[in-house]
């Protein structure tokens, strides 16, 4: 059934694309693609495979090929209608439907289905890191979502005002062939933007997922329904419903991140601090982990010759309420530590998609890191990050990204591995300089063809010494 509503996607986008009846009011693309990544030692660089989606092996040389495909056509009442696709075949011999989906919207909000991957506040810096919650680095899910279009003015004192802005967002996924078979993911985010119009404007907001419902091998049918969603929606206690680690402690498998800024805007350039905090349970909420998460910063030069864009980045995932595990009865208070972040102990494949985390990159998964046994084997970390996107010249942009970390692997995988006298792999904190180079140039023919090229360089204690490059071609019909 899922092959058929991809393939429906992909013909009728195209379909519709090739149509005569296509309008001036009517907007559509076809991209062709073709890219190739080698490895000159054991695995691709870091930076050549994450945040792309999941397309790549790290550990394998690879060319893919590709289609994407976009149509948007105007509908009554000032909404537009979006069909898109994306299809590629790379040399495993895999055909994979990246990206499908239907979205109608107007000025106000959007409603749709697929699998696209939607901004999530202001967080959304293409040279940092990547969002804790979606950075692109795994393959999105499908999903039925309703959210604003982009920010909107609330209405204040009879008319709108640019003052206040919002951003909301509400989705379900429902899933077959994960750990928990037919698990369902919650996830909504709200947030915030003031004074837009100031040299000087604040915002913050939320985002909450959740993992719940399902069929457990260990607990059989888990809790599902109208009264569990409500739970669900606000992370509240199982109770009855839930397994014995979920009666106090909240129920189903919760990934939270407050995110709050200030944009400092001036004549030539603006300046963005942020300041993400992760929440794993509901203790959290109260900034029990006050120190982790990320700091950050982005200087925009506006009409700069050379330099565009300046990212810096500082994340602290170590401490995880601190090394003191809860209580053995489920009871709250006590220390709690152990938060584990991206990890479930039921939902056991965490916050991660076909091997990759959903979230961001540093948290590697056992799958890439090659070390561990959780889905997300490395989540202890501590890291510097800096990315520069400048202009070569009016058709060639850089982008160079540059993050030197500490691994600390997990709590949980540590215990273990002092309790039956083993050797832990990230003990100590295992250190690791990644470096990536990107540089995209535009070609103009009789069709547009954009060219990128891509040099990566690992050297440390986590992905040890690499070294591998990317060429890719895209072709704009």
């Amino acid at each position: 059934m899922i092959i058929k509503v991809r393939l429906f996607f992909l013909i009728s986008t195209i379909w519709l694309l090739k149509q005569n009846s296509v309008t001036a009011q009517d907007s559509s693309s076809i991209l062709i693609y073709s890219e190739l990544h080698s490895k000159l030692s054991d695995r691709l660089g870091f930076w050549d495979y994450s945040n792309s989606g999941g397309r790549l092996i790290p550990d394998k040389n690879q060319l893919i090929s590709g289609i994407k495909t976009n149509y948007n056509s105007p509908l009554i009442f000032k909404s537009r209608l979006r069909l898109y696709s994306e299809v590629f075949y790379n040399t495993e011999n895999v055909f994979t439907f990246q990206e499908y989906g239907i979205e109608i919207k107007n000025d106000w909000f959007k409603l749709g289905y697929g699998t696209e991957n939607q901004d999530i506040g202001l967080i959304r810096h293409t040279i940092s890191t990547g969002s804790f919650v979606e950075s692109g680095n795994a393959k999105p899910f499908e999903k039925l979502y309703f959210s604003t279009n982009g920010f909107i003015p609330l209405f204040i004192l009879g008319k709108y005002s640019d003052w206040f802005l919002i951003n909301g967002y509400i989705s379900h996924t429902e899933f077959k062939s994960r750990a928990i078979k037919n698990e369902m993911l919650h996830f909504k985010s709200l947030y915030g933007h003031a004074l837009n119009p100031l040299p000087v404007s604040i915002y913050g907001g939320i985002t909450h997922m959740a993992f719940w419902g399902g069929e457990s091998a260990t607990f059989g049918n888990l809790a599902s329904g109208w009264d569990t969603f409500k739970k669900i929606f606000w992370a509240l206690g199982g109770g009855e419903v839930g397994p014995d680690a979920e009666t106090a402690y909240t129920l189903g498998n919760h990934i939270g991140v407050f995110d709050f800024g200030t944009l400092l805007k001036f004549e030539k350039l603006t300046i963005d601090i942020y300041r993400t905090f992760l929440i794993e349970d509901r203790d959290g909420l109260n900034f029990k982990n006050l120190w982790e998460g990320a700091f950050g910063s982005e200087l925009s030069i506006k009409q700069s010759k050379w330099i565009k864009k300046i990212n810096y980045e500082y994340i602290y995932t170590k401490r995880q309420s601190g090394s003191v595990p809860p209580s053995t009865d489920n009871s709250r208070g006590g220390p709690g530590g152990w938060d584990n972040y991206y990890n479930h102990y039921l939902y056991t494949d965490g916050w991660t998609n076909d091997g990759f985390t959903i979230g961001n990159p540093l948290m590697s998964s056992s799958r890439l890191n090659g070390l561990g046994l959780l889905a997300v084997s490395n989540n202890r970390i501590v890291a510097h990050h800096i990315g520069i996107e400048s202009n070569v010249s009016s058709t060639i942009q850089s982008i160079i990204k540059i993050t030197y970390s500490r691994n600390y692997g997990n709590y949980i995988e540590r215990n273990y591995a002092i309790e039956n006298d083993r050797e832990y792999d990230f003990d100590g904190g295992l250190r690791q300089l990644s470096f990536g180079w990107f540089i995209n140039q535009t070609i103009h023919y009789k069709y547009p063809v954009n060219v990128e090229y891509g040099a990566f360089y690992d050297n440390g204690e986590l992905y040890k010494n690499q070294l591998s490059f990317k060429f890719k071609v895209q072709i704009s019909i």
